[in-house]
């Protein structure tokens, strides 16, 4: 799933634990050709990709070089896993971004949420990301009344023909109201 804001694409990606090298690296680089490299990005899911055991797996070689190639970095620590069950526990839930546009600036796991999950852990990440995108709210134009007060048209009118006649400088002062 790719979602594209003005200052920030966001790419989430669940890749199954059966996901060859090669289909793995096919897929993450159509994803990666959709993106505006000039913007800030985060890629997150689950990779099923350890980064938590030595030496590192060669299908996690292989998405850290490529996502390394287009600049992005990888936010995880190795020992914060995010998968945990009843034989063992790993880091597969990984979280890149690009710098300098976007920075992670802490991660933790999500304590709140940890009694209602079962197996993938929470994780909390703040992110820092830069723009130089001047963002203008659009204010919507205001909407005049279709009606004309004719009764207000009338009193006015009166006024300004008898005012006319005994001054040469005519100063009008009337409430207006406009409703939206």
């Amino acid at each position: 799933m790719i979602l594209k804001t003005k200052v920030l694409n966001i790419v989430g990606i669940y890749l199954p634990p059966s996901t060859e090298r090669l289909h793995m690296i096919s897929i993450l680089s159509d994803v990666l050709s959709q993106l505006d490299h000039s913007m800030a990005s985060i890629i997150l899911g689950d990779f099923n990709c350890r980064i938590d055991v030595t030496p590192l797996p060669l299908k996690t070689v292989d998405l850290l070089e490529l996502l390394a190639s287009f600049g992005f970095m990888l936010a995880n620590e190795s020992q914060l896993y995010t998968y945990v069950c009843y034989n063992g526990k790993s880091t597969i839930d990984l979280l890149f971004y690009s710098p300098p546009k976007c920075e992670v600036t802490q991660q933790d796991l999500a304590w709140c949420l940890l009694p209602s999950i079962r197996k993938h852990l929470p994780i909390c990440t703040k992110i820092s990301i830069t723009s130089d995108l001047t963002i203008v709210p659009k204010i919507p134009p205001a909407r005049l009344p279709r009606t004309i007060n004719l009764e207000l048209m009338q009193t006015l009118s009166l006024h300004i023909f008898d005012s006319a006649l005994y001054m040469e400088t005519l100063t009008l002062h009337y409430p207006v109201s406009i409703r939206l």
